[in-house]
C-alpha cells in the first residue's frame, strides 16, 4: 500500500497532502497492530518463565489463565485492526477514484497548475474536427488570413453550455484543452480545428 501511495504520488495522481494523510492512517493502523504482536509474544515468553520458575502450582496454572486470557483480548485487537485496515483501504480506493475523476476536468486544471491553461468550447456540430493532436488555426477578422497557432491537447467528455458567438442562442457541447504557441490567440471568439476555414 504504501508503494501505491508512493506510486499514485510520483504519477501526479494525488497531492502531497493526500499523501500524507493516506500514511498517516495506515501508520496508525499497522503500530497497533505490531503492538498487539509484540504484547502477544510477552505475555507468551512470560507464561513460559512462570511456568518453569514458580513452584506453587495453582499460582501458576491462575496466571496462565489470566495471561491466556489477555493474549485471547489482544488476539480479537488484531482481528479489529486487520478488519480496520480492510476498510481504510477501501475508503483510500474510493477517495483515489473521486481524485482521478476531478482531475479529468477543467476546472481542476485551472485552479491546480502554476502555468496558464487555455481551454475551447466545442459545439457537437463540430465533434468529428477534434481529436487529441488536432491543429489549432486562429484567423484575422474569424475567416481571413488564418494561422495555425497550437493543438488540441484534451477532450473532456462533459456536456457544456454556451451562447453562440453570431446568432446569440443557447448551443450544446464539450471543452477541449488547447496547447498554444501563441497565448494571445485564447482571446479569440472563433478558432478552428483540424484545417483552415474553407477558401482560407
Amino acid at each position: 500500500m504504501e508503494a501505491g501511495i508512493d506510486k499514485d504520488l510520483a504519477a501526479g495522481l494525488i497531492t502531497k497532502g493526500d499523501a500524507a494523510t493516506q500514511r498517516a492512517a495506515l501508520n496508525q493502523v499497522q503500530s497497533a497492530y505490531t503492538d498487539s504482536q509484540i504484547g502477544a509474544v510477552l505475555l507468551t515468553d512470560n507464561i513460559l518463565e512462570k511456568t518453569t520458575t514458580d513452584t506453587k502450582t495453582l499460582d501458576v496454572l491462575d496466571k496462565q489463565a489470566e495471561l491466556i486470557s489477555e493474549i485471547a483480548q489482544l488476539d480479537i485487537a488484531m482481528s479489529v485492526a486487520q478488519k480496520q485496515i480492510y476498510e481504510e483501504t477501501k475508503q483510500i480506493d474510493r477517495l483515489k477514484q473521486a481524485l482521478t475523476t476531478a482531475k479529468q476536468t477543467p476546472y481542476y486544471l485551472s485552479v491546480s497548475g502554476n502555468n496558464a491553461v487555455y481551454f475551447a468550447f466545442v459545439p457537437y456540430d463540430n465533434q468529428s474536427s477534434a481529436a487529441v493532436g488536432s491543429a489549432v488555426y486562429d484567423c484575422y477578422l474569424n475567416m481571413i488570413l488564418c494561422r495555425k497557432v497550437g493543438t488540441v491537447k484534451q477532450i473532456f467528455a462533459g456536456e457544456e453550455h454556451a451562447i453562440h458567438p453570431i446568432f446569440r442562442t443557447d448551443i450544446r457541447g464539450f471543452l477541449i484543452q488547447m496547447q498554444l504557441d501563441h497565448a494571445e490567440s485564447a482571446k479569440s471568439k472563433t478558432v478552428f480545428l483540424n484545417r483552415k476555414p474553407l477558401f482560407f
